[in-house]
């Protein structure tokens, strides 16, 4: 048996996709957690079941499109625009990430 089957044993795709979403909220605070949620996600993007994998697309999406506005937002910062890039941007995925918790916590799929 292979280490996948025996990860997708131990953790049901429905607790890895709530993990990621855990892992992005913690991304607020420690960076790197929410880069480690992204390659969950993309180990997890082809489930078999659609609608968890809905929410994996979903949570590779919201990485990144905020890769680009973070980085967007770092490099204008010194024009003070960037501050209003990166209010923007946590607004945005703070909404996106409470979207999807809602919605795979009802089990229907992330737009």
């Amino acid at each position: 048996m292979t280490v996948k089957n025996h990860i997708a044993r131990a953790l049901p795709a429905e607790r890895v996709a709530a993990l990621i979403y855990l892992l992005y909220i913690s991304g607020y605070f420690f960076g790197i957690t929410a880069l480690v949620g992204a390659v969950i996600a993309l180990l997890y993007k082809k489930c078999p079941d659609e609608i968890l994998a809905t929410h994996f697309r979903h949570q590779l999406r919201i990485c990144c499109w905020s890769l680009l506005w973070v980085g967007m937002g770092g490099l204008t910062v010194k024009l003070g625009l960037g501050y209003l890039v990166l209010t923007s941007w946590f607004i945005w995925s703070a909404w996106r990430i409470g979207q999807g918790l809602f919605k795979l916590a009802k089990y229907r799929p992330a737009t």
